[in-house]
């Protein structure tokens, strides 16, 4: 990949992180480029898919020991192929004495979208998260 088409990306990512108002669907750019051959184009997309719990008794505020949730990413068009995918914590709002115990996991990855598990643990509480994704594939 070309720094330019890069930066490019990473100005997308930001321009989409900032429009982001607690959604629970993630806020997809689609960047289509060709090196070349059209029949050999890779389309990068990317996204931001958020949850909230705060005032909603979810055990990700209230709870302890191990807990899980998911968030489902639907992609607007699906790839041809099954896409590589990057995923990085946007947003995280917790209470300040919390610890902070939490892994993100893609699942279910195809040509349609993905699942991505959440796993707290300990005294962790989460008030809110926001995943930023960028899936690259044919």
């Amino acid at each position: 990949m070309r720094i330019s088409t890069f930066l490019a990306l990473l100005a997308l990512l930001a321009q989409v992180s900032a429009k982001a108002q607690n959604q629970t669907q993630p806020l997809i750019t689609k960047v289509i480029y060709s090196q070349g051959d059209p029949r050999i184009a890779t389309r990068i997309i990317s996204g931001v898919a958020q949850r909230a719990y705060w005032g909603s008794n979810h055990p990700f505020e209230i709870g302890s020991g191990e807990r899980t949730d998911e968030l489902e990413v639907k992609f607007d068009y699906p790839f041809t192929t099954v896409p590589a995918l990057r995923l990085t914590v946007k947003d995280l709002e917790m209470p300040k004495s919390s610890e902070v115990n939490f892994k993100l996991t893609p699942k279910s990855v195809s040509k349609n979208g993905y699942v991505v598990h959440i796993t707290v643990w300990g005294a962790t509480q989460i008030y809110m998260i926001g995943v930023s994704w960028l899936a690259a594939g044919k």
